[in-house]
């Protein structure tokens, strides 16, 4: 792809399905062009903002961006940059997060203003809580498997993914499974 980034729109209409088939119904590419002086390179997670109507990206880089996305059926019809920022630890600097899963919370409940997003950290087993700016919030504790670096097959095979199920809460996942599991 060069100096772009792609995006494509795959829906499928439940998990059995995905198993079997995924369509791609379309795809936009994202300039690498800095996006308030952030270049988006990288990107691991995505998440929707149905309060803001924002779509959020993180980077492997430690850094979070800001897309207006508006869709036309299954087709995207306009993604536009709106703002890029690098994550930042509790005293305000750049920490070099390598951020991997990404979700949101208070993104659907009616509130404009009150997002927060968590992040999953592959490098240091860590689940940090974000504004929407990049401001870290703070950490929210693992349960022990997860926070035992020693149950990781290595340095980069840390948490990969999370989301919240409205049912179960929070659920997390490794790039790889934890030694001792299949």
């Amino acid at each position: 792809m060069g100096a772009r980034l792609l995006l494509a729109a795959c829906l499928w209409g439940s998990a059995a399905a995905a198993a079997q088939t995924m369509t791609v119904h379309d795809q936009v590419e994202i300039a690498r062009t800095p996006i308030g002086g952030v270049r988006p390179d990288e990107l691991s997670a995505l998440a929707w903002d149905a309060d803001e109507q924002l779509l959020y990206a993180v980077s492997d880089k430690g850094r979070i961006f800001h897309f207006r996305l508006v869709l036309d059926g299954t087709r995207i019809r306009e993604l536009t940059p709106l703002h890029g920022a690098a994550l930042t630890a509790g005293d305000g600097t750049h920490a070099r997060f390598n951020a991997e899963g990404l979700t949101l919370i208070d993104a659907d409940n009616g509130q404009r203003g009150d997002t927060q997003l968590l992040t999953t950290i592959e490098n240091g087993q860590r689940l940090l809580r974000f504004t929407p700016q990049g401001r870290a919030l703070g950490e929210m504790a693992l349960p022990p498997p997860l926070a035992d670096a020693g149950n990781y097959r290595g340095s980069n095979n840390g948490l990969e993914a999370v989301t919240v199920h409205p049912r179960h809460g929070l659920l997390l996942a490794p790039q790889r499974a934890l030694r001792g599991s299949p």
